[in-house]
Order: structure tokens, then sequence, then C-alpha cells
């Protein structure tokens, strides 16, 4: 891959809840093409997948703790007005992982995007404690308790930025590539059975007018094969992880000349 070295590489993580975790099979597929990742901005599950990579967690630690991942350790019940699930424990888990770190701590360039439920505008965070930015972006309204952060109170990102490649634009990337793991997702659903998936398929319905928009930001778009994986389920970690790694590699082998120089990270 020929492009000149001055060239920054950006990378915009979709979030859709366990299928994020099709990202470190991405990530996998990246460093053996050889490229370095200047920025990065996520939503949601994305947002906790480029949280880690950001903070030098590589691909191959990401999915042993994905293998060992489990619900209660990211969230509990706590049934409030504005919610039903606290996600706290989401963000003590991530400091255990990433040691705590503020934004200043991490290698890349690196933004978590949420929304501001009261208006509806798009969050963009950068500075402060990660596991905060990351906790707000993962948010789903009506599941999760929202998140007051600097006098705004913020849920999901995906309501208003799912894939935020035109976040890693501003970052500075020249070439950005995208992931949208929530590709066809309304065309397989089945019929909704509980509240639960009734919120989270709305979600996924406002998220596609936002999404076709971010991708015509993207020099390079890679849409993994989800299809038949349960989004909720720990026990389909490591297939999502191979699928998104397959999907990356198929993406990466057709870039044209002048694509992404190769700089191992």
């Amino acid at each position: 891959m020929g492009a000149s070295s001055q060239q920054g590489v950006g990378l915009a993580l979709g979030g859709g809840v366990l299928r994020g975790l099709a990202h470190i099979g991405v990530l996998r597929a990246i460093r053996e093409a050889g490229i370095r990742i200047d920025c990065l901005a996520g939503t949601s599950s994305g947002a906790v997948i480029g949280a880690c990579y950001a903070a030098g967690i590589s691909p191959e630690s990401m999915e042993e703790i994905a293998s060992r991942a489990q619900w209660r350790n990211l969230a509990e019940v706590s049934i409030r007005r504005d919610g039903l699930i606290s996600t706290k424990r989401l963000a003590a888990y991530l400091d255990s992982i990433i040691g705590g770190a503020t934004f200043d701590d991490l290698g890349p360039k690196f933004a978590v995007v949420a929304c501001d439920i009261a208006t509806g505008d798009e969050v963009v965070i950068s500075t402060g404690r990660v596991s905060e930015a990351v906790r707000a972006s993962c948010a789903i309204p009506g599941i999760f308790v929202p998140v007051r952060h600097g006098g705004r109170v913020l849920v999901d990102g995906g309501l208003c930025n799912n894939v935020p490649a035109s976040v890693v634009r501003r970052l500075g990337a020249d070439f950005v590539i995208a992931v949208d793991v929530n590709a066809a997702v309304l065309a397989e659903a089945p019929p909704p059975r509980n509240v639960f998936q009734v919120i989270v398929q709305a979600i996924h319905v406002l998220q596609q007018g936002n999404v076709s928009r971010e991708v015509a930001h993207a020099d390079l778009l890679i849409r993994p094969a989800l299809s038949g994986l349960s989004p909720v389920e720990f026990a389909h970690a490591r297939d999502f992880i191979d699928r998104g790694y397959r999907a990356a590699r198929e993406a990466l082998a057709g870039l044209r000349p002048g694509g992404p120089a190769g700089r191992p990270r």
C-alpha cells in the first residue's frame, strides 16, 4: 500500500451492543496490514473498543477479555424514573482494563460520541476520564440510566451519530476507515418480543439517516456480516471477532494504490 507517510489515518467505530466486538477483529486485520491509526472515534460499543485500543490494549488481549466478560461485570439493575440499569459497573470494569486513563493519557487521538437527550445534539467528548465518556455513550435511553456530564444529560451516541466518520475527519484524519456493525440489522431482525427489543429496534430505525450521512465521510467502509448472532450474548464473542477480521481483511485487500501507508503501530 503505497501512500505518502504524511497521511493521517483515522478509524470510526460504530455502535451495536455486542456486535461491536467485531471491531476487535477489524483492529487485528488493520495491524496485520501494517496500518497505523493516528486518531479514532467511537460510539457506544465502538467507544468501548476504541478506548481500549487508544490505551494500548492489543487486539489479542481484547479478545481474551471479551471471551471472559459477562453482563454482570458491566451492568446492574438500578430501577429509577430515568432508567432501569446502571452502567457504573461498565465504567469500573473499563477502568480496570485501561488503568483509569484520561484522554490525555492515550496514544492516538480519541473521541467518544454521546447524545444530549434534552436537545438531540451530538456531544463529542475528548477530555476528562475516558470511562465516564464511554459510559455516557453506551446509555441506551429507556434502559440505561443517563449520565450527567458537563451540565448535560447524555445518552447513547447512536441516536445522533452511530458511525462517527465526520468526527474522525475533524480529528485530523486524511484517510478515514469506518466500521458499521449494524448493516442489514433491520431487514434481519425478528419482531420484538419485549420492551428492551422494542427500544433497541426503534433506535436502529432512527440511526439509519445518520449512518447514511456519516459513511459518506469515509474513504473505506467495512461492514462485517453479523447475521445469525445475538447482539446480547457473550457466547458469540469470538464469532463476532472472527467475522470482523474477515470483513476487514477483504476490504483492506481491495485498497487502491495511494491508500493508507503501512506504518506499524
